[in-house]
């Protein structure tokens, strides 16, 4: 009778080692998924800026070409003025 009870209460040790175990283990796994959740609000955050950013470029740009074409409409009318003051 008294090896029966040593029997259980090395089986009983034993389920609590593992229950502490599968305790420190859900914590871990519940630290892992707060961190995952952090890391994923964070790349959608970035996205949001790419696509601002790549939404102002595109309106950069339109201004951008606009302003060469006129700079050079510019240019060639003071390069015109020029040549015909001179008398070429």
């Amino acid at each position: 009778m008294d090896l029966r009870l040593n029997r259980i209460e090395v089986k009983l040790d034993k389920l609590s080692e593992a229950m502490t175990t599968m305790a420190r283990i859900d914590e871990r796994m519940s630290h892992n998924q707060e961190g995952h959740a952090r890391m994923w609000k964070s790349i959608e955050q970035l996205s949001t800026r790419v696509d601002t950013l790549e939404h102002d470029t595109g309106s950069n740009t339109f201004i951008t070409r606009r302003v060469e074409r006129i700079y050079w409409v510019v240019v060639v009318a003071l390069v015109g003025a020029a040549i015909k003051w001179v008398g070429f």
